[in-house]
């Protein structure tokens, strides 16, 4: 029998890409909650906190060409808003807010940088999955899950930066708007201030996501919307019984779990134990 030696070469080389890109791992979460140094950070922007505090991750996205152009353009942006914007808000939130071109090149840049770094492969398949903060994401690639993380955390930072820098609307106005009267020069004044004492500092926004990161968190933190992580660590809190309570439960008697997304449809015409126990009010279920 003969052997095609190009045959060969073809099944070398698949066996080599296949070694040097292994399939992902499937991490469930924790068992545990994660540590959350900073809880309002961490709980909003769980990657960014990751990535700021882990030494390599942060030399290797500091140092990526596409990503430290994008900090620069977005440090560039804030020393100009300082400059130009005077009292108008809206200026300030065009100069933080991320556009959709930069979300999807920042995407592209993490996705290139996954492949390419090991500690950024074993954070994402490994503590990043485990946090269950992406759960949502589990069943996909590492680059992908990342990806999706980041643009995540890009739609968290215009959101706080449409209600508390321009008072649109938030998901629950009533409890969530803006704590000041935008039309105040007050607060006008405030944002003038904190933007600047921002830049004086522009020097430390080395990451890509820095600046309009910080400046979407003084926003929240001026106007007191600290509630996301003001009870942290809820399990050795607030929650503690109920966190102690957990093991002695017998999750077969509850067979309404909520086990996947539920249409409209479902909701009025397909009434079932899931049904029955969703919130239809509440805008993720569906």
């Amino acid at each position: 029998m003969k052997i095609n030696p190009r045959g060969v070469a073809v099944v070398a080389g698949v066996l080599i890409a296949a070694a040097a890109h292994p399939a992902t791992k499937s991490v469930g979460p924790a068992t545990r909650p994660p540590t959350l140094t900073s809880p309002v950070q961490d709980k909003n922007f769980y990657l960014l906190s990751m990535i700021e505090r882990t030494g390599p991750l942060r030399e290797a996205a500091a140092a990526n060409k596409r990503l430290a152009l994008l900090a620069d353009t977005k440090r560039r942006a804030l020393a100009h808003a300082v400059e130009s914007c005077g009292s108008e808000l809206d200026c300030y939130a065009s100069a933080m807010k991320w556009s959709d071109s930069e979300c999807g090149d920042a995407a592209q840049a993490l996705k290139e940088l996954y492949r390419q770094n090991d500690g950024l492969n074993r954070l994402v398949d490994g503590p990043l999955r485990a946090s269950g903060m992406f759960q949502r994401y589990s069943e996909q690639s590492g680059a992908d899950l990342l990806a999706q993380a980041w643009l995540d955390s890009a739609r968290g930072i215009n959101n706080i930066i449409d209600v508390y820098g321009t008072g649109k609307a938030g998901r629950y106005p009533a409890i969530d708007a803006v704590a000041y009267d935008l039309a105040s020069s007050s607060y006008r004044n405030m944002i003038r201030t904190l933007t600047a004492v921002l830049d004086d500092g522009r020097q430390d926004l080395v990451l890509f996501f820095q600046p309009a990161l910080r400046f979407a968190l003084l926003l929240l933190e001026v106007n007191g919307r600290d509630e996301a992580g003001r009870l942290e660590p809820l399990e050795s809190g607030e929650n503690a019984a109920a966190t102690c309570a957990i093991p002695s439960i017998d999750w077969n008697r509850y067979p309404y779990k909520l086990g996947r997304r539920l249409t409209p449809f479902d909701l009025e015409f397909r009434p079932t134990l899931e049904s029955l126990h969703a919130d239809p009010m509440d805008p993720l279920d569906p």
